[in-house]
């Protein structure tokens, strides 16, 4: 039966926003590895001819200090002004340490954006990593494309919205039990709502103040599809 959302969640939303869409970083005491981009920027892209980057991504050599041997990561990549580039994939999981995966950031129109990424993984290693960013200079159009969201951010992927909102709670039990509690529960889900998003073009649309005028309707949808997958 699907999860019935209780009147707190609109206050849980809002904590999760304000988590997820706030640039700060765990303790310097806590982080045990950090994303890494290759090549690692700034970029210029140029209309017609240079309009895309590939980047490479994974976490550093102190991987296993936190995620331990066999445990597996995802890495989410989002763009705080798709309107100059975006970046693709929104999100790649399935990677141990050691493995990365390329992303590549496309230029669509003048402007300047931040690409950033970040892992996600089982509960607890979001305070243990740091995020990367790579700046991009787009030229070339001849029109400047401002950041869509007035408040000057990326709202966060799909994939990172879920992964905070099962972090604890009912939530995660929910999720556990819809899986059958299965080892890798977490990674399934995620995965799952990484296609979602990928299918609904979102990785574009979070930032649509059309579609999403604040960050928790934006937050809530992904949400709601998180409460559809564990029902």
């Amino acid at each position: 039966m699907r999860l019935h959302r209780l009147a707190v969640v609109g206050a849980s939303a809002a904590a999760v926003a304000s988590a997820l869409l706030v640039a700060t970083p765990a303790s310097a005491a806590k982080v045990k590895t950090h994303v890494t981009v290759a090549p690692s920027g700034p970029f210029t892209l140029t209309s017609p001819n240079s309009l895309s980057q590939i980047v490479t991504v994974g976490l550093d050599s102190n991987c296993l200090t936190a995620l331990g041997h066999g445990q597996t990561f995802g890495i989410a990549a989002s763009s705080d002004n798709p309107a100059a580039a975006t970046v693709s994939p929104a999100s790649f999981a399935g990677l141990q340490c050691g493995q990365t995966h390329d992303f590549t950031i496309t230029g669509v129109g003048d402007g300047s954006a931040t690409i950033r990424f970040d892992a996600v993984a089982k509960e607890g290693l979001q305070q243990q990593t740091a995020g990367q960013s790579v700046g991009v200079t787009v030229t070339g159009f001849g029109t400047v494309n401002p950041p869509p969201n007035p408040d000057g951010h990326s709202r966060p992927a799909a994939p990172a919205v879920a992964n905070a909102y099962v972090s604890s709670g009912a939530q995660k039990a929910a999720c556990q039990s819809a899986y059958a509690g299965a080892h890798n529960w977490h990674g399934q889900l995620i995965r799952a709502v990484a296609k979602w998003a990928a299918t609904n073009h979102l990785g574009k649309a979070k930032d649509d103040l059309t579609q999403y005028p604040t960050d928790n309707d934006w937050i809530t949808h992904v949400q709601d599809e998180v409460n559809t997958l564990c029902s």
